[in-house]
């Protein structure tokens, strides 16, 4: 499969923001300065876990994941809005996960919130969420097993990965209705036959039209990645991203372009 033509883009930095930072103990709200604004204690853990909290500003709100059931707080983990002028809850909603971590994903309708909360070899819990007053409405994805990627620009549609890593699908938003899927014999695979071949957990929207899928080469010694473009309106392979080797993933603003973190980040767009 041919790499894509690409060339440098701008990579001018955004202006530093507010920032929340999660531990096992508490949520940290921290000014573009580094001053913290505030401190929102949870109860204490009664156990050490590998679980990780997760938390996003939102305008007025943050959201927060608490794993709570790792950490032996009690059955199931918990997730939270909380004001960003002070971290006072606005809502809470118990989910029935065992979490060891989790990731949010904002909605462009500035309303709606997806989380993935992954439970490691027990697979994933995909969630959407929105604030009703002092209500926070939960609906559970019907899946345990697919990992969130990410929204296309527009919010109409998400993009999955199974967790098993045997394929990537396309859903409309909000229902979760699944427009097609991408297997594995969908991809172009190496002329090795002793190289096995799963689908990344990383790509997204590279655009309203074309998304990006890994594809993730395995050999006893090494592991490589190709980056695939798919036109979504045809379902046809266009051609690979020209990523390196060691890059395990890409940002992907739903703009065209692709920005690789590295040593010295870059900003790439098809010629």
């Amino acid at each position: 499969m041919a790499v894509l033509n690409a060339r440098p883009a701008d990579i001018s930095a955004p202006e530093p923001g507010p920032s929340v930072e999660v531990t096992p103990a508490e949520v940290v709200f921290r000014e573009s300065d580094g001053a913290v604004r505030w401190r929102h204690a949870f109860a204490p853990p009664t156990t050490t876990s590998i679980a990780r909290g997760s938390a996003v500003v939102r305008g007025d709100h943050v959201w927060v994941f608490r794993p709570d059931e790792m950490l032996g707080r009690g059955e199931g983990d918990a997730w939270l809005v909380l004001g960003a002028a002070d971290g006072q809850v606005v809502a809470e909603a118990p989910l029935p996960t065992v979490g060891q971590g989790a990731g949010h994903v904002l909605h462009p309708d500035g309303v709606h919130v997806l989380l993935d909360v992954g439970e490691g070899q027990d697979g994933t819990c995909v969630f959407l969420g929105h604030l009703d007053g002092t209500e926070l409405k939960v609906h559970p994805y019907p899946w345990p097993d697919r990992v969130l990627i990410g929204l296309s620009p527009d919010g109409s549609a998400f993009m999955t990965v199974d967790h098993e890593q045997n394929d990537a699908a396309f859903h409309v938003f909000p229902s979760g209705e699944r427009t097609h899927t991408v297997e594995l014999d969908d991809l172009p695979r190496p002329d090795d036959e002793e190289i096995g071949v799963v689908v990344g957990w990383g790509g997204g929207y590279l655009d309203a039209t074309r998304a990006v899928v890994i594809a993730e080469h395995h050999t006893d010694e090494d592991e490589t990645r190709a980056f695939h473009v798919l036109d979504l309106t045809t379902g046809a392979v266009l051609g690979e991203l020209g990523v390196p080797e060691d890059v395990y993933d890409v940002e992907l603003p739903g703009d065209g372009t692709w920005i690789v973190r590295d040593d010295t980040p870059s900003r790439w767009t098809l010629a």
